[in-house]
């Protein structure tokens, strides 16, 4: 979209708040859905209640995937990673972060 963000050198999640990890189509391309540790879901739900309006980057093996708007604080522990994947992209996402997080 032509916009620069700028990212905050610390993580807000990492791999080991990742209960799982899953591709998921969505619509015409595909999509990481998350689910979140009890720890992942608390740290990700402060994050978007400090972030309400502005974005929160999501950067996977280096590259910045999307960096949606934050309408409302999210509380349930899941996230869609979605960056327009090919079913291939997303599938080899999900087991990355299956084998470094929890996941199975």
């Amino acid at each position: 979209s032509g916009e620069t963000f700028y990212l905050e050198a610390e993580a807000i999640l990492t791999e080991a708040d990742i209960e799982a990890a899953s591709a998921d189509q969505r619509a015409e391309d595909w999509a990481v859905g998350l689910i979140l540790t009890d720890d992942g879901t608390a740290k990700f739900a402060e994050a978007t209640r400090e972030h309400l309006g502005g974005h929160i980057g999501c950067v996977v093996l280096e590259e910045l995937v999307m960096a949606p708007l934050v309408r409302a604080e999210i509380t349930g522990g899941r996230a869609i990673i979605d960056g327009g994947f090919s079913e291939e992209e997303a599938r080899v996402l999900a087991e990355r972060l299956n084998q470094r997080g929890g996941g199975s």
